[in-house]
């Protein structure tokens, strides 16, 4: 699952006191409702009418000078300029800006921090928001009032849109034909969906619907099925969303009205924890995500509410263990499911018969979190605390790893030779005619189990149903939208089909939009070979390494890291090793906390790496990043050895993809070409520090790039590099 961030929007001044307006009666009163917090943090609300012509001061002093000059069905207007609609919520001290523009404002700083990393990734993630809101009418066009949220989301969106574009640089140019895409049709960005939308006639909100609650597949797509940009990510929706839905990439749920205070947090959470799929389908496991989860000021302990519900003394209703759960399970340690079984009723958490022993109850959740739905405790974070945690720097370890710090900031780019036409034109051919494109269809699986002579045998049964679409396409539109989908010429793509035309029989059934989304998925595969043979790294012209993450524009060390976030997500209380870099111990995972509390007698200092600071680009649009970097003392007891690692939440290396590899060659290029401008850099993978040799006695720094996995220790590794090194 996911980790959760909860977030609220605060006070200026932290007294927070905060005023929505219930309704209101055409010429006669409007009714504010004022809610502050005690001392006990606990949401005190009281309402009070006024007229026209009355002061808001009558509502808190801060509102003095404003008065209510016209009072209509749903507006009132108010004496600097201001009209307010009900239900409308806004902050006394920050009466300009309503609270709900600041949470979507909120809402879209995390939801775009959050969609360019996942954008970066060789199989992108679609990354989707939720939002939830009070009134239908205030996000559907309608006759009874202005749909104001609608209007205050667009705005804000817009604003954002356009400074994410102008951060996009030279590596990110399909993000920005995203965003461009986004930009100028803001309305295709967001959809919603509410009760009273079940008996609409429209065939836009009909459509809307239907994608979000039934065809999740294309909610998920990137692109639609003509090839253009599937821009739609923000959901809108009240509470009454239908029960038992979520959707694996909603990555940041912003309430912008609550949902009283005897919810499940859990459950309101619920909707965005199942780990995200990137765009072939794949779930993505072994890696760390964050839910953003948005809140007004007073569940600002919705945190510890969270925990309370998790860890307290609650019912547990499951009696028996799921096959999905054993799955789960089997998958995470790679054991087969009566491997699984066999462990689970060794440790006395269920019965033969898998029903789930009461007494050992917590323990079994304690260890599986997971399968529960129980996060674990360190994984929920409060950033309006962690906002102010400062993470000092200890400079005189800073200066020993001044020179490795310095070369990873350097900036590279990449360079592509070009490719051959007739290379191309044989790419499209060969994907059509090896068969690559079939009608589609989708898996399905059926599983039971029961017990044959006093043995538990688990039946699985595997199927497919035919879910093609039988949209065909006229020729020139086909050629048009797999041109947009690949970024390869018409007349390229052309020649391609007359050429696999002369080796297979293409029906007029083939140029469909199915046909056309898994072509332009097959060749990129299939270009991605010829990628690798033709690019190389440059160094990008006038640029500078200061100031970083961890150094002012002088190129001296900070006081504390500029984003203490950058480090990890979860905190160990204590104090550090002497020769880490930092005061606090941050981390993302378990492999991560091992390293950082793993005692080296013969490292000279080591640190995290901060998220973003040094990230390689990759041929196929992504980067990779390292995660730690060792300056380690040689046989003679010199730190001459340097080290950087990149830690993988995955049992062995074989579970790799290929693509791993092939970013170690690619980083052996970029070390390469960097030696050759002077500077001494090695790149190499753990598993061939047998071919190191003499690499380590050349003169200046080299840095081994080392990928580590669960099952090899930080240790070892540092070893073998002195041993190689002696």
């Amino acid at each position: 699952m996911k980790g959760v961030a909860k977030e609220h929007v605060e006070s200026p001044d932290n007294e927070e006191e905060v005023f929505k307006i219930l309704t209101m009666k055409k010429g006669e009163f409007v009714r504010f409702q004022k809610t502050v917090l005690n001392e006990q943090n606990q949401a005190i609300k009281t309402t009070k009418d006024l007229k026209t012509h009355d002061s808001l001061s009558l509502l808190s002093p801060k509102l003095s000078g404003i008065t209510i000059d016209g009072i209509l069905a749903t507006k009132v207007n108010l004496s600097n300029g201001e009209e307010k609609f009900t239900g409308d919520v806004f902050f006394a001290d920050v009466f300009a800006t309503s609270y709900v523009r600041e949470s979507i404002r909120l809402a879209l700083k995390r939801h775009f921090e959050t969609e360019r990393e996942n954008f970066k990734r060789k199989f992108k993630i679609k990354t989707l928001a939720l939002f939830f809101i009070d009134d239908i009418h205030s996000y559907r066009d309608n006759d009874l009032k202005e749909p104001y949220l609608k209007n205050i989301f667009e705005e804000e969106l817009r604003k954002k849109l356009e400074e994410e574009i102008n951060k996009c640089d030279m590596f990110e140019l399909e993000y920005r034909g995203y965003l461009e895409e986004s930009l100028a049709n803001i309305k295709e960005t967001h959809a919603g969906y509410f009760s009273q939308d079940n008996v609409s006639t429209e065939e836009e909100i009909e459509k809307e619907v239907n994608t979000i609650l039934f065809d999740k597949e294309r909610l998920l797509s990137l692109v639609d099925k003509n090839g253009k940009a599937n821009t739609t990510r923000f959901i809108f929706s009240k509470w009454t969303l239908k029960e038992g839905w979520d959707n694996p990439n909603i990555f940041t749920i912003a309430k912008l009205r609550s949902s009283g205070s005897d919810n499940s947090k859990l459950q309101e959470i619920g909707r965005g924890l199942r780990l995200p799929v990137d765009e072939t389908g794949n779930r993505i496991e072994n890696e760390t995500f964050t839910l953003n989860y948005i809140v007004d000021f007073t569940e600002k302990d919705f945190v510890k509410k969270l925990e309370e519900e998790i860890y307290g003394e609650t019912s547990f209703e499951q009696k028996v263990l799921t096959s999905d759960q054993i799955e789960i399970i089997a998958t995470n340690k790679g054991l087969s499911k009566e491997e699984v079984l066999i462990d689970l009723m060794g440790k006395g958490f269920i019965s033969f018969d898998r029903e789930i022993k009461a007494d050992k109850l917590q323990e079994f959740i304690n260890e599986y979190p997971e399968i529960f739905n129980k996060l674990d405790k360190n994984r929920v974070r409060d950033r309006n605390v962690d906002n102010n945690k400062k993470v000092a720097i200890r400079k005189e370890n800073y200066w020993k790893l001044r020179d490795l710090w310095e070369k990873l900031n350097e900036k590279y780019y990449l360079h592509f030779d070009t490719i051959d036409d007739d290379v191309l034109i044989g790419t499209v051919s060969n994907v059509i005619t090896e068969d690559l494109i079939n009608k589609t269809v989708r898996r399905t699986k059926r599983e039971t189990s029961e017990m044959v002579q006093g043995e538990l045998i688990f039946n699985v049964t595997l199927d497919s149903i035919d879910s093609s679409d039988d949209d065909t396409l006229n020729y020139g539109t086909f050629l048009k939208a797999v041109a947009e989908n690949t970024n390869i010429s018409i007349p390229l793509i052309h020649a391609g089909i007359v050429r696999a035309s002369k080796l297979k029989k293409i029906e007029n059934a083939f140029f469909t939009k199915d046909t056309v989304r898994s072509f332009s998925i097959y060749f990129k595969q299939r270009i991605y070979d010829e990628l690798q043979k033709i690019y190389s790294y440059k160094k990008l012209p006038n640029t500078t390494v200061h100031p970083t993450e961890l150094t002012e524009e002088n190129g001296n060390p900070r006081d504390f890291v500029k984003t203490s976030a950058y480090l990890g997500v979860n905190e160990r209380k204590g104090t550090p090793l002497e020769n880490y870099l930092y005061d606090t111990i941050l981390f993302d995972s378990q492999i991560e906390e091992d390293n950082i509390s793993q005692n080296i007698s013969s490292v000279e200092v080591f640190g995290k790496i901060p998220k973003r600071t040094m990230q390689i680009p990759f041929i196929d649009g992504s980067t990779y990043s390292p995660d730690f970097m060792y300056v380690i003392k040689d046989k003679e007891g010199k730190p001459t050895i340097n080290l950087v690692v990149e830690s993988k939440g995955v049992k062995k290396s074989q579970e790799l993809r290929r693509t791993e590899d092939h970013k170690i060659e690619a980083a052996t290029k970029l070390f390469d070409m960097i030696k050759e401008s002077g500077i001494n850099d090695e790149y190499e993978g753990q598993t061939k520090l047998e071919d190191l040799g003499d690499i380590f006695r050349r003169k200046g720094i080299s840095v081994t790039y080392t990928r580590q996995t669960n099952n090899e220790k930080i240790l070892d590794i540092v070893n073998q590099l002195i041993d190689k090194n002696s």
